[in-house]
This record gives C-alpha cells, structure tokens and sequence, in this order.
C-alpha cells in the first residue's frame, strides 16, 4: 500500500482546465499566474486553508438546507484519530 504523505503531487498536477476552470474568470487567470496552471506551487498551508475557506462556503450557499448529519459530526470529532497523510488522502476520496 502506498502512504500518501503530501496533498498535492506537484508532478501529476492537471492544469485548471482539466476541471472545467477557464481563464475566462478573472479569479481563476490571478490563481494560475500566481500559482501555475495546476496550482502545483501552491503551499501546502495555502491550499489546506483555501479548500477549508471553499468548502465552507460552498455549504454555505448550498441548495439544501440539511444540517450535517450525526455520522459526519462523529467524523469530525474523531480527526484527531488520523495522520495528517490520512487526513489528505480522505480529503482526495471525498472529492472524487
């Protein structure tokens, strides 16, 4: 079993258009020409902090007003229990 110990494998980053992101979007171009096409010099803090920022967000403004449910609160209040190389190859599941 491999052990993921980064959350990004700056040598397998897709450029943001790989995702649908286009340059079109002012935000986007700023990223890329600060970070690369694929974000890959990105710090790691940097991108831990934004996928938090991000993710808050987008639950924010979520269709759905469904409070999280008693087994995602379990969650996190157990992620003391993982590594942090767990804790990113969790975040890599949860998107795929």
């Amino acid at each position: 079993m491999k052990s993921v110990h980064t959350l990004k494998d700056t040598k397998m980053a897709h450029p943001v258009g790989y995702y649908s992101l286009s340059h079109d979007n002012a935000l986007i171009k700023d990223m890329c020409e600060t970070w690369g096409e694929g974000l890959e010099k990105m710090s790691e803090s940097d991108t831990l902090w934004l996928i938090a920022r991000v993710a808050h967000q987008a639950w924010l403004e979520c269709e759905s007003s469904t409070a999280p449910s008693n087994e995602a609160e379990s969650v996190f209040k157990r992620l003391h229990e993982l590594k942090q190389w767990e804790k990113f190859a969790l975040i890599s599941a949860m998107v795929q």
